[in-house]
């Protein structure tokens, strides 16, 4: 790893650096980091499935603390846990260039949920927030729907595969309210279940930029399908039920062969 750090050290040509895979590790990111520190080149890093922990996630905050030209950050399937969240989101309040953080399968939970929020209050930058499978329940849900209230920059957040309920699709229902820029929100895999359809369905009649919302896997019935397609905007597409895809103001479903829940 200390030669592929020393290539990107004298590097000139190189915008994207893909190392998925290789079980670099905390000592590995932290050669990665160092060398990309003052690299003005690379936009877009992956290091996904790469045992990373809280302190690899400490070099890369460091990391994007100084480098002005990443864009692209993707930790996909590493141990980042609620330390190395932290490390992350304080980073990201004084980044100006990221503008898009995939952390699915990260382990953050509900405390590295709202070291995100913290950073989301003060960021302008951040476009894309993947926080999909990262253990975040109710609780996590509001820290980042209070922070994105005011925030004018995100517009995709992604929280399929966590533990919301009903009780965080009323929080998402009072976002949906206020929040004029998201465009995309992913809750497959949650249990959101047809009350928390219905609390989703009365924010969506008020939004006016959202257009896709994934509601796959998620225990909504019948009933909370007409909620949701009685108040959507006219101009929304959503997907409701694992076998339905709904469009806005139409009670009838249009059937799907396979499932709508989808991966980023």
């Amino acid at each position: 790893m200390i030669i592929v750090a020393d290539t990107l050290r004298n590097n000139h040509d190189i915008e994207s650096v893909t190392l998925s895979a290789n079980q670099i590790g905390d000592q590995g990111v932290q050669y990665i980091a160092e060398a990309l520190k003052n690299n003005e080149k690379v936009v877009r890093l992956t290091l996904d499935w790469n045992k990373i922990s809280g302190q690899g996630a400490r070099y890369l905050g460091e990391l994007l603390e100084t480098n002005t030209t990443l864009e692209t950050l993707s930790l996909n399937v590493n141990e980042i846990g609620e330390e190395g969240g932290q490390y992350l989101a304080q980073a990201l309040e004084h980044n100006n260039t990221l503008t898009t953080l995939r952390l699915d399968s990260g382990r953050i939970g509900d405390q590295g949920a709202k070291y995100f929020a913290e950073a989301l209050k003060k960021n302008q930058k951040l476009e894309l927030l993947n926080l999909q499978a990262n253990m975040i329940n109710d609780q996590g849900v509001q820290y980042l729907t209070d922070a994105l209230k005011n925030n004018s920059t995100l517009t995709s957040l992604y929280l399929h595969f966590n533990e919301i309920s009903e009780e965080g699709a009323k929080y998402l229902s009072q976002l949906l309210e206020k929040n004029a820029t998201l465009v995309e929100l992913n809750l497959c895999g949650n249990s959101i279940g047809d009350q928390g359809a219905q609390y989703l369905g009365q924010g969506l009649a008020k939004n006016e930029t959202l257009t896709t919302i994934d509601l796959g896997s998620n225990g909504i019935g019948d009933e909370g399908a007409k909620h949701i397609a009685k108040d959507s905007i006219p101009v929304l597409v959503f997907q409701a039920r694992d076998d339905l895809l709904f469009h806005a103001k139409s009670i009838e479903p249009v059937k799907l062969g396979e499932s709508l829940c989808y991966f980023d």
